[in-house]
């Protein structure tokens, strides 16, 4: 650990490193065996993000490989310009498809075209399959049958004539992959700026983009000097394009040893400090808070601990949807019932979890507090938490974390204890806004 400019250097026979939370649900080797990284986790295998533009992409996460809300590309040097590159971006749709293409030949009106060996195995066999025919002439086609495996195709009796085709399947095993999905964090469209003001400057640039082009098209030839983009702002401004400044996380707190001051006992070596309910258990009573307390005996000052009654909190009963355990911060699903919170600054917030759920004529529901004095688990992670500090939803689950921006209707409260670094559980005012 720290060695020359590097903070951590690591060896071994089958990994330099190996890192895992303290739950065990997220843990990987570095250069283990042949691999550079290898990560496991329940949520994603890795994650990275770009906090200029916010690309973000997660790989091995719900049933992708690569998921995010960036282009697929690949780049290649410009072979005729050493300053420039060439960005193709990969077709997107509204399925995981597969497909295969090639050319035949119509012989006396027909043709008969065995398919690529491997479509077959990866295609599903009778759900989504389209053919696509472009004959090299003039010509009337058509589509005879079609399957993983053959195509046929059919013209005028005696015709003799090239074509070319394309089949579209579905990939087998992903026919039920919905599009639409429930949302479980922020997927805004990247802040491309930096990129597209390239194109604005130079005219060679500007006129590769697909907007130009197809304005040029449609005007025959000409780009147009104006074009009506509202529906398309619109549509945009719904989605929302990241600001850099209000959507980026908080850089996580670097870790540090904290100063905790002590008070002496009448001016003595003697000191007490005072335990943070971070340290607390989750789970540890709701009743009581503890204090310092100060009496006298025999004339001297002397600082102890009390327990005095909580301040009374408002809850409720809900139905819950997922697993709750006390101090989650809890969210609202579309049935109404609650889950614990998992995006940053969610406003489907509605309190927090006081105690264990309980079980209600069969149904389990969560005591729900919604105003007064509880412990909430919170995560300092993405930003040291002091008392005082106004608190949102944070994208650990069930946690709290310090709000970067007062957005209407994601404040929980204010932190009424300090939460240095990592997560832990602490006192919180409740009260929504």
């Amino acid at each position: 650990v720290g060695v020359g400019d590097e903070g951590i250097r690591g060896y071994g026979t089958a990994a330099g490193g190996y890192f895992e939370d303290s739950d065990n649900t997220g843990y990987g080797w570095i250069g283990r065996f042949n691999t550079g990284a290898e990560f496991y986790a329940n949520d994603a295998g890795v994650y990275s993000s770009d906090l200029t533009s916010g690309v973000f992409a997660r790989l091995a996460f719900d049933g992708s490989s690569t998921q995010g809300n960036g282009t697929k590309n690949f780049v290649q040097n410009h072979p005729d310009d050493r300053t420039k590159v060439i960005v193709y971006s990969a077709l997107e749709g509204d399925e995981t498809g597969t497909y295969t293409r090639g050319s035949g030949r119509l012989v006396n009106g027909r043709a008969v075209v065995t398919l690529g060996e491997t479509f077959r195995l990866v295609t599903h066999p009778t759900i989504g399959l389209t053919a696509h025919l472009t004959a090299r002439g003039e010509a009337l086609l058509w589509v005879e049958s079609v399957s993983t495996e053959e195509l046929i195709v059919r013209g005028p009796e005696g015709f003799d004539l090239p074509f070319d085709y394309v089949v579209y399947g579905l990939r087998i095993g992903f026919e039920d992959l919905p599009v639409v999905q429930e949302r479980r964090f922020d997927a805004y469209i990247p802040r491309l700026e930096e990129v597209t003001a390239a194109a604005r400057e130079r005219p060679e640039i500007a006129g590769t983009t697909p907007k130009a082009r197809f304005l040029a098209m449609q005007n025959g030839g000409i780009p147009p000097a104006a074009v009506d983009d509202a529906s398309a702002r619109a549509m945009i401004d719904k989605i929302g394009i990241f600001d850099p400044q209000r959507n980026r996380p908080p850089a996580r707190a670097k870790a540090r040893t904290a100063a905790v001051p002590n008070p002496t006992v009448g001016g003595g070596s003697e000191s007490v400090r005072r335990a943070s309910t971070a340290d607390a258990p989750i789970g540890a009573p709701f009743e009581t808070i503890p204090r310092i307390a100060e009496t006298s005996e025999n004339g001297e000052e002397e600082k102890t601990y009390a327990e005095v009654p909580a301040p009374p909190i408002v809850e409720a009963l809900f139905p819950i949807s997922e697993d709750v355990t006390a101090g989650d911060l809890l969210v609202l699903d579309e049935q109404g019932a609650v889950k614990p919170a998992l995006l940053t600054a969610d406003r489907s917030v509605v309190g927090v979890a006081s105690s264990a759920p309980i079980d209600e004529n069969g149904i389990p529901k969560a005591p729900v507090g919604v105003f007064g004095v509880l412990r909430i688990k919170a995560d300092a992670d993405f930003g040291e938490i002091r008392p005082g500090d106004l608190l949102c939803s944070s994208t650990t689950p069930g946690h709290a974390m310090r709000s970067f921006g007062e957005v209407p209707g994601t404040i929980i409260g204010k932190a009424l204890e300090p939460l240095a670094r990592g997560r832990g559980v602490i006192r919180v005012l409740l009260m929504f806004r």
